[in-house]
């Protein structure tokens, strides 16, 4: 991604940023890769998009879990409309080049809050299922007190740790010196992917084993008990996969940041196969969330199939109206 080939400048074999000079080249690699930004545009801009515009139209989808998937979404979008639509210019638009010259320091900025946004998001969602399962009346009480809370402490902590990439980056767009270079690499791994990866990972096995072992508290003996049993194991499956393929897009970006900075010479770090896969995984986790969630949730494909045939409606009543009041003029014309 754009963002991501400029945190270091022998990351890419064809976008060098330095203080005198940055080339550009178009091969076969280049192509293919432009292909899979392309598509990965398309599906993250109306998948993401369309959660967002489905949670604000619609209030059946004003729940705290769902307003964690509107945020996951609208973190998504900034990969998507930012990074990858900047990372597409880069390949086409040689003058893009000054561009990712002058604000590289901001597309680097927004691509770890991206990042942050969306661990945190799903931290928060495996913390709200620990929650709605084992203290079903209590994440009610304080269900909307808890969202408002929780959507402004990622935000918050999600600009905090990006904002210092301005004042510890120089102007060629590194670390301006080893020290502040491995304390925020440490703390980017730490805080976006070790931390969360293990406070999900605690939440979903608690979340198991009270789905599994402590089915009386649902109330399985009756059918309203069973179906709600049911939805909350296919909401907690849901978020599940949503947290393993973080991890799984995740690890080799922030795998090979470590490695980079205590290896630079490794042949990990210098593969050229390792660096461009770590870039489309790392954009694929920003695609393939509105996927699964599609996917896995009917309410939100009920939701989606119902306002899909009310802008049709409109647009086909929009297109027959001209229509009729051309053959009402012609009727009037023949009279």
């Amino acid at each position: 991604m754009a963002a991501d080939n400029i945190i270091h400048d022998n990351d890419s074999d064809f976008i060098s940023v330095n203080n005198e000079t940055c080339t550009h080249t178009i091969g076969l690699k280049q192509k293919v890769l432009l292909s899979i930004d392309i598509i990965f545009f398309i599906i993250g801009f109306f998948g993401n998009g369309s959660i967002i515009y489905l949670t604000a139209r619609h209030k059946g989808l004003r729940n705290i879990t769902n307003l964690m998937i509107n945020n996951l979404a609208v973190g998504d979008m900034l990969v998507v409309i930012i990074n990858i639509s900047f990372n597409i210019f880069v390949y086409l638009l040689k003058s893009a080049q000054q561009f990712l010259c002058q604000f590289c320091k901001s597309l680097s900025f927004i691509l770890f809050l991206s990042q942050g946004v969306s661990v945190l998001t799903l931290t928060a969602l495996s913390m709200d299922r620990v929650t709605a399962v084992v203290y079903p009346l209590h994440k009610k009480k304080y269900a909307r007190r808890i969202s408002v809370w929780s959507v402004t402490l990622i935000w918050t902590t999600s600009v905090a740790i990006s904002c210092p990439i301005y004042a510890l980056f120089n102007d060629s767009c590194w670390f301006a010196d080893d020290s502040s270079y491995t304390a925020y690499i440490l703390c980017i791994v730490l805080l976006l992917f070790v931390l969360p990866s293990v406070v999900m990972m605690i939440c979903y096995g608690l979340t198991a084993k009270e789905l599994l072992h402590k089915k009386a508290s649902l109330k399985t003996d009756s059918r309203a008990g069973r179906k709600q049993q049911k939805q909350r194991s296919r909401l907690a499956l849901t978020v599940l996969i949503l947290t393993i393929i973080f991890i799984l897009c995740s690890s080799l970006f922030y795998t090979w940041l470590v490695v980079l900075r205590f290896a630079p010479e490794n042949a990990f770090v210098n593969n050229e196969f390792i660096k461009e896969a770590k870039n489309v995984l790392l954009k694929l986790n920003s695609v393939v969330n509105p996927v699964i969630i599609y996917l896995m949730s009917s309410t939100y494909r009920k939701y989606l199939m119902k306002s899909s045939k009310t802008i049709y409606c409109r647009v086909t009543t929009t297109i027959r109206e001209p229509s009729n009041q051309l053959a009402l003029n012609y009727v009037n014309h023949d009279f």
